[in-house]
């Protein structure tokens, strides 16, 4: 009898084998059985003897190949095991569990278009295998990453597409779709992106700051308002979200709400330079000179290329009426600024406070 039929049902590196009736070698059923053992025992080395001893008795014996490639996976021979995966496959085209084992060994050595390639396989050979949907979503996720991180925008919000219609609850996928548009300038995809990433996980944080970050962005304040309050009740103690609305409170002109907010913010983060100019640009507008004063040099201690904070130092200057400040003030804002409007004022500032009193 050259080959007789069996069932075989055993668990492998958490991988759960319940294989159809196959027809093998008994020759490579012995060797087969032999490498389960082994594996079972922890000589992984002696197993994947065993599992070639099988494949090489029958070379169409997938789930041979199969077992050698988690055993490779195993003793962490990448390379090995892709190419067993690869041969169970050739050998049962239709093995859904190989093609997505391949696809995890394609993903640990970061070669993510030959994993999407393996999930998109098993996903064909079985269009009910769930986890073939969710880890192919997770490689198009990963692949939404590289390109973003590579400039390319568009590849990036194509992969994030993907990755959403395959898991639509994975939030973050949304998130990442609405830092792709932003970078496109496609500001009403990037608010519905961030929104629908917010529908999934209504505690998203960064989905709320950067939200508030688009609405600042087209000037909707009132809205940018709601979403970073939204942030602050899920963290209060999130200095850049004071800031931020800090901002957007001076950008109101509301600066009775502006103050404390952005000195909240200052307490937990003293050297947020950004909270700092804020703060300095609604004192000075609130007739506080010297505390604008003060928090536009703070600003500067730790940001010196801060223009408009070289602005505010000397525009504070001039309406205390420290004139020689003023002009050394917006002398040191003409040198360093490079546009040229910011230049323009300071010379003509100087020039004004240059002038000789009227008597």
């Amino acid at each position: 009898m050259a080959h007789r039929i069996f069932t075989l049902v055993t668990i492998v590196a958490g991988f759960i084998f319940v294989t159809a009736p196959v027809r093998a070698n008994p020759r490579s059923d012995e060797f087969r059985r032999a490498g389960l053992n082994r594996y079972r025992e922890g000589k992984f080395e002696e197993a994947a003897t065993a599992f070639v001893q099988a494949a090489e008795a029958d070379g169409s014996d997938a789930q041979a190949f199969f077992s050698l490639g988690l055993t490779y996976r195993h003793l962490k021979k990448m390379d090995q095991a892709i190419e067993a995966f690869k041969s169970a496959v050739r050998a049962d085209s239709t093995y859904t569990k190989a093609y997505a084992a391949m696809g995890d060994m394609y993903v640990l050595t970061r070669r993510l278009d030959q994993a999407r390639m393996s999930y998109e396989r098993a996903i064909e050979t079985d269009s009910t295998f769930a986890e073939g949907v969710k880890k192919l979503g997770a490689v198009h996720h990963k692949l939404a990453l590289k390109a973003y991180k590579q400039g390319k925008f568009e590849e990036a919000a194509a992969h994030y597409e993907t990755a959403a219609r395959l898991d639509p609850s994975n939030a973050k996928a949304y998130f990442g779709l609405g830092g792709a548009y932003r970078k496109l300038k496609r500001q009403d995809r990037a608010i519905l992106a961030y929104e629908t990433a917010l529908e999934r996980d209504p505690g998203y944080f960064k989905a709320y700051l950067a939200l508030g970050d688009v609405f600042i962005k087209e000037g909707k304040y009132d809205r940018a308002e709601r979403s970073y309050r939204q942030a602050v009740r899920i963290d209060p103690k999130a200095a850049k979200v004071y800031a931020k609305l800090g901002a957007v409170y001076v950008r109101e002109k509301r600066y009775d709400k502006a103050i404390p907010l952005l000195r909240e913010a200052i307490a937990v983060q003293p050297k947020n330079s950004r909270a700092h100019y804020y703060l300095a640009e609604a004192y000075k507008n609130s007739g506080y000179y010297d505390q604008a004063l003060s928090s536009a040099q703070t600003c500067l201690k730790n940001d010196p290329k801060n223009i408009p904070a070289k602005g505010i130092i000397a525009e504070c200057y001039e309406l205390l009426g420290k004139t020689e400040q003023a002009i050394a003030a917006y002398e040191e804002l003409r040198d360093a600024a490079r546009d040229q409007t910011w230049r323009e004022y300071a010379e003509q500032k100087i020039e004004l406070l240059s002038k000789p009193s009227s008597p």
